[in-house]
Order: structure tokens, then sequence, then C-alpha cells
């Protein structure tokens, strides 16, 4: 080995775990011998440190059996969970209901859209009256007048020339 080892690989090598490169290099430099005795030392006291304290730490036996019954026993529901189960169903109906018709405008866009039958149907001739009130022509359909309405304008438009005949 060329190099000096990392402190990981002195490390591990400490824990038992060396390569041939390692093992050479240990041979010859006394730095890394030292440190590799030191981590193997260091490991050392942590392990019975840690098992003198798992001795002295009372830890009871668990219950699985009792764990388990506590488990599948049913949770009792009260009257604040199903008024808050109602509630939460309540705000979710009426945000699914209200968010769309503020997204969208209301009824004010409805009123704003054109109708069908307005977009379709042929304008109705208009026929001034006098008084500058305006009428839709005589021709009815044949269920009787279902929108009779007179509109007064703020001017009189002038008539309307007959259409030629041909």
């Amino acid at each position: 080995m060329t190099r000096h080892p990392t402190e990981l690989e002195l490390a591990r090598a400490a824990a038992g775990d060396r390569c041939e490169d390692l093992v050479e290099h240990l041979r010859w430099c006394p730095r890394c011998r030292t440190t590799v005795a030191d981590y193997g030392w260091l490991q050392g006291e942590m392990a019975r440190t840690l098992a003198a304290e798992a001795e002295r730490a009372p830890v009871s036996e668990p219950d699985w059996v009792g764990l388990r019954a506590r488990l599948q026993s049913p949770r009792p529901t009260g009257a604040v969970g199903r008024r808050a189960a109602a509630l939460s169903l309540a705000a979710v109906v009426g945000l699914v209901l209200i968010v769309p018709i503020v997204m969208v405008g209301g009824n004010r866009a409805r009123t704003m859209a054109p109708r069908l039958e307005d977009v379709l149907a042929p304008r109705a001739p208009v026929a001034v009256m006098g008084e500058g009130r305006v009428e839709t022509p005589a021709c009815r359909p044949p269920g009787g007048l279902r929108h009779t309405q007179r509109v007064s304008l703020p001017f009189v438009p002038p008539p309307t020339p007959p259409e030629p005949q041909v």
C-alpha cells in the first residue's frame, strides 16, 4: 500500500475486516498500528458499557396477549365523533356545490349568456307604433303570445322600408 489508510479503513481493521494490503501496511507503520489498537480498545469499552447498562435497565416482559386484545377491540365512538363526521361530510358537499358556482360566476353568467332560441331564431321585424313604443309584428305563433313585451326607446327609429317583391 503506497498511501496511509483512511480512518474508516482503520476502524474496520480494528473490527476484524482486514485485507492483505492493510496487513502489510500495519507491519511497517507504527502510527496506523496505534490507531487500530485505539479503535479496538474503544469498541470494546463501548460494547462493555452498553451491555452493563442493558443489564441494569428495568425492562419488563411485554404483554403480547394484552396488546393484541387492545388492538382488536373496537374503539368506542361517541357523539363527538359522529358529529365531526357529519360536519365534515356537510362541508365537503357544500364545497362541491358552492365552489363551481363561485368559479363560474353564479347566476350572472346565466343571465349574460344568450339563450339558444335567441341565437337560432331569425329576428322579427320591428314596427313602430307611436310615442316611441315598439312592438313585434302581427304574425304570431300558433300557440298564441308567449312573450309579449312593449319596449319604450329613448328615440323614434325611422320606419323600415318594405322589401321589394320579386
